[in-house]
């Protein structure tokens, strides 16, 4: 028996920054010795209820996740949440901070490596390229989610631009130290050292990562010295002047915060503030990489590369829910109660 739509996880206490999800694991063994299996939709209304929470604290933008670990393939066994997200782009001052990246990395941080059975996660709206990247790299083998990218794009959460860069070759947006010449060689070679990335300002440093980050951190060099510089201005936005020097390929979820940081765009000169306007950099060196091995990210589980099944629910109820939470958004940006980015 599967849990109907009456029984949801909004019964339970609210938890949107995730710090434990025992109160809710526990609910779940409970409906389990009882015979009742929870569906995805449970999960996804959960996502939702999330994501309510995290813009009534002021938090971030109105976006949850969950990560939900299913022990073996045939649902015999009480699966478990081992990990929930929600928007901290703002609050954290980190463009790499969405509600899926943050699940991931609240999983890496408890719970490291699993053996065998799946991941799943469940989001209240379509991942970006960015989440998807981390997501497949981390092990999730489905993907269900409530809006989609286009009802994102409306209250002010586009990612068509980077939708657009998977429809061409990578790179072109990143380029080989070797094939500059040999006094560029030089300078970038002397910049880097022997650190695995750097971040540069007009040629001034911002940002350095002197070794590979731990695998409970679920990041990269390149993406830590994004983090570090975003932090450090206090603004999610860096812009064209930067530039990147890393000593491995750039992850896809590396080289998406780029974009998101928006040091691959150029601003419209009229809309210096509306990322919407960036128009994608062309024919500037401003993501350079020594060796041709791409940056990992740590698996959560082992499952076959690029095995990912994406899912939107297709609950009316859920679908509902969905757009009333970005129509709070967008009325709450109205007022001024939300800030816009």
């Amino acid at each position: 028996m599967y849990l109907n739509n009456a029984l949801r996880f909004l019964l339970l206490p609210s938890r949107p920054n995730g710090v434990s999800d025992s109160s809710y694991n526990h609910q779940l063994k409970e409906w389990y010795s009882l015979g009742t299996m929870p569906s995805a939709e449970s999960f996804l209304d959960l996502s939702l209820h999330l994501a309510k929470d995290n813009i009534a604290m002021h938090q971030g933008g109105p976006f949850g996740a969950v990560l939900v670990w299913y022990p073996d393939e045939m649902g015999t066994q009480v699966p478990e949440i081992i990990g929930m997200g929600t928007n901290h782009v703002t609050t954290k001052d980190d463009p790499t901070a969405h509600a899926e990246i943050e699940a991931l990395r609240q999983t890496a941080r408890e719970h490291r490596h699993l053996h065998d059975g799946k991941l799943v996660l469940y989001s209240s709206s379509e991942c970006c390229p960015m989440c998807l990247g981390m997501a497949k790299s981390a092990g999730v083998s489905d993907i269900f989610y409530v809006n989609d990218r286009h009802q994102a794009a409306l209250i002010g959460f586009s990612d068509e631009a980077q939708y657009s860069i998977l429809q061409h070759s990578l790179d072109r947006l990143m380029i080989p130290l070797h094939t500059l010449s040999d006094d560029k060689q030089h300078y970038y070679e002397k910049i880097l050292g022997t650190s695995q990335a750097v971040l540069l300002k007009s040629k001034t440093e911002c940002a350095r990562c002197e070794v590979e980050p731990s695998m409970d951190l679920l990041t990269t060099s390149s993406m830590v010295v994004i983090q570090t510089a975003c932090n450090l201005t206090k603004n999610v936005w860096l812009g064209s002047e930067y530039s990147l020097i890393s000593r491995k390929k750039l992850h896809l979820s590396a080289l998406m915060a780029c974009d998101w940081a928006r040091i691959l765009r150029d601003p419209d000169c009229m809309h210096q503030d509306e990322p919407i306007y960036d128009k994608e950099a062309r024919g500037e060196h401003r993501v350079i990489y020594v060796e041709e091995e791409v940056e990992k990210i740590t698996a959560l589980l082992k499952i076959p590369e690029n095995d990912t099944s994406i899912y939107r629910t297709e609950d009316i109820k859920l679908l509902n829910a969905g757009k009333q939470l970005f129509a709070q958004w967008a009325q709450g940006v109205k007022v001024g109660e939300h800030e816009a980015y």
